[in-house]
């Protein structure tokens, strides 16, 4: 999932990928660039990374392996995406796409 990132989080912070995630300056589906890890929680990793073509800062979720195995969180995850996509406030995150890779 990739959504428009906070102007909070585009500035100060030292949190780097850990755990075997990405790395600061990878790049990610041929269209991100990873600046840093800014987030981790039972069901993924959230990397703070900019669109090579905007260069727009996004905040991308990628999930942990462990995810894959159970398709009732697929599901969930799924839901979760295409609701928070139909939120239109300056309050909350915007969907730019959702993906498997």
């Amino acid at each position: 999932m990739a959504i428009e990132a906070a102007p909070a989080e585009q500035e100060g912070g030292t949190r780097t990928a850990k755990g075997g995630g990405m790395q600061p300056g990878q790049i990610f589906e041929d269209k991100y660039r990873i600046e840093r890890e800014i987030g981790r929680g039972s069901f993924g990793i959230v990397y703070l990374a900019q669109e090579i073509e905007s260069l727009g800062w996004r905040a991308i979720k990628v999930l942990l392996p462990w995810t894959r195995s159970v398709p009732s969180l697929k599901h969930r995850l799924r839901r979760e995406a295409k609701l928070t996509s139909l939120l239109k406030s300056p309050h909350a995150v915007r969907v730019h796409e959702t993906g498997e890779t």
